[in-house]
């Protein structure tokens, strides 16, 4: 179960997620394509999880230089 909590007057959002409890935290940034973006990356983003399709969209993680987990998210799919 994932659940996202908007911040007011902000794009910020908390993006809360029980699905897997091994899975690493850190930031989830909201995209238009995360298969444009993987296409894309730089070459220095290692790939910690490869893009999967969720409900109306796609998510995928990335492991920066310094080894900080990151999430890219598209809801591609939403109407």
């Amino acid at each position: 179960m994932t659940v996202t909590l908007a911040l007011p007057d902000s794009d910020v959002g908390i993006m809360l997620d029980a699905a897997d409890p091994d899975a690493p935290s850190g930031p989830v940034f909201a995209i238009d394509s995360v298969a444009a973006f993987h296409a894309d990356r730089p070459s220095e983003l290692g790939v910690v999880a490869e893009p999967s399709e969720i409900p109306d969209g796609s998510i995928a993680a990335y492991r920066d230089p310094g080894g900080f987990v990151f999430y890219v998210l598209d809801q591609a799919q939403a109407t």
